[in-house]
């Protein structure tokens, strides 16, 4: 999926500031959320970090704000037992199996 004119690319870095009975008592419902995400094309990629401190998020969005917004929605984030750190970056360099991220829509 191309990114959309417009568009750019972020790292969200998410680690856990809760109990893990605390962050799996919300995992299903964070999870229904990535879903929905990845199926609306807002998020590329994500995963657990090794060792199992948080996350890690690669997603698509207008601006920094919008993508903060978005991500106040996941349930780690209203439960309050996660902090994530937003950075934004331009894919100048990539794999050719990813050239279809440069590829304005």
């Amino acid at each position: 999926m191309p990114i959309p004119a417009g568009h750019h690319l972020f790292v969200i870095d998410i680690r856990y500031t809760a109990s893990s009975e605390d962050i799996e008592s919300v995992r299903a419902p964070h999870m229904t959320f990535i879903q929905q995400c990845l199926d609306d094309g807002f998020i590329l990629v994500s995963g657990p970090k090794v060792p199992r401190d948080g996350g890690l998020i690669i997603a698509v969005g207008e601006s920094m704000d919008a993508v903060q917004a978005r991500m106040a929605q996941d349930p780690f984030s209203t439960a309050g037992v996660v902090e994530m750190t937003f950075t934004e970056f331009d894919p100048g360099t990539r794999h050719p199996t990813l050239a279809a991220l440069a590829q304005q829509a």
